[in-house]
């Protein structure tokens, strides 16, 4: 974990236009996995409720009635867990600052589907803006992009695609859970 925030730490003061900014930017991500953490203490580091994960990760920066959010219950791995969580605070920030969020009337639609016909279980889950200013990829990856790739586009782990249609952004997961049994749908 402490290589966690040591890579998060350095990748933002790397990117950052200013030391104040960087002091925000590095304190909301801290917050995010903070967030995380504290469903995993309550959970005895067991796993997390894909669910609450989204709604932790989302409400310390937006209003949680700007977001539709569904699918199934789903226990998350705790390594899995933290990877979501700040994935969705990237998300969520650049939402705010270029997105959906940061119109009146924009929202952002997450939900979620488990394949169980496989051997290994895989969630999909998929991050839908609409109803902010229209969107052009970006000229460059920053540093969301980068760090989502490298947590989702592993053997182990899955994958991340984005696309940037006009209506807005399109983050889709594809992420393995584990053998039937071992990841577990709540009920």
């Amino acid at each position: 974990m402490l290589a966690v925030v040591q890579a998060i730490a350095s990748q933002t003061m790397r990117n950052a236009k200013s030391l104040p900014e960087a002091g925000r930017t590095l304190a909301s991500r801290l917050v995010s996995l903070a967030k995380a953490h504290e469903i995993l203490t309550q959970e005895n580091w067991s796993g997390a409720d894909l669910r609450d994960l989204v709604t932790a990760s989302i409400t310390p920066h937006a209003g949680i009635d700007r977001f539709q959010i569904s699918g199934e219950a789903v226990w998350l791995p705790p390594n899995l867990a933290l990877s979501l969580a700040l994935a969705i605070h990237e998300l969520t920030t650049n939402a705010i600052k270029y997105g959906a969020l940061s119109a009146a009337g924009g929202t952002v639609s997450i939900c979620w589907t488990v394949n169980s016909r496989s051997e290994r279980q895989r969630l999909s889950m998929q991050w839908r803006e609409l109803g902010g200013p229209p969107v052009r990829p970006a000229e460059q990856k920053g540093f969301g992009t980068r760090m989502l790739e490298r947590i989702f586009d592993s053997e182990s782990t899955g994958s991340v695609s984005m696309t940037f249609e006009p209506p807005g952004v399109v983050c889709t997961f594809e992420m393995k859970l584990g053998m039937p049994g071992e990841t577990e749908l709540v009920s």
